[in-house]
């Protein structure tokens, strides 16, 4: 008996070798009858590729991906220099403003409690509750 589970476990007995055998012969000869149909096919797909680019010219195709590249570093770089002349436009103005921002942020009243931004005239606070007076 356990002669007879250990060659079943190893793939033999109760005819499970053959099983495993014809398995594997039929993978081969299935794998080989379909590699010669896969290599014709590849083969067909190559001399249409070959034959399609045959009248190509392909040193016109390359000069004019070479101009279109050039044109679109061209419009970066035009479109780089605008964007920097307006942050440089808008940084010096907001540059002159920022000292009276910030002593308007200063005189505005603040809640004692939670600290959040109050209204002069607010007799509660509207983020907690508590009683600004």
């Amino acid at each position: 008996m356990m002669t007879s589970l250990l060659m079943m476990a190893n793939g033999m007995g109760e005819g499970n070798g053959y099983l495993l055998a014809g398995m594997i012969g039929t993978s081969l000869l299935l794998a080989v009858a379909f590699i010669l149909p896969g290599l014709i096919g590849l083969q067909g797909f190559c001399q249409i590729y070959l034959s399609a680019i045959e009248g190509l010219n392909l040193e016109a195709s390359d000069a004019l991906v070479k101009q279109r590249v050039e044109q679109a570093r061209r419009k970066m770089d035009e479109a780089r220099q605008r964007m920097e002349e307006r942050v440089a436009q808008r940084s010096a103005p907001a540059t002159a403003c920022a000292p009276a921002e910030a002593a308007a942020e200063v005189a505005a009243p603040v809640c004692p409690a939670c600290h959040a931004p109050a209204e002069a005239d607010d007799v509660f606070c509207g983020h907690c509750g508590h009683k600004m007076r």
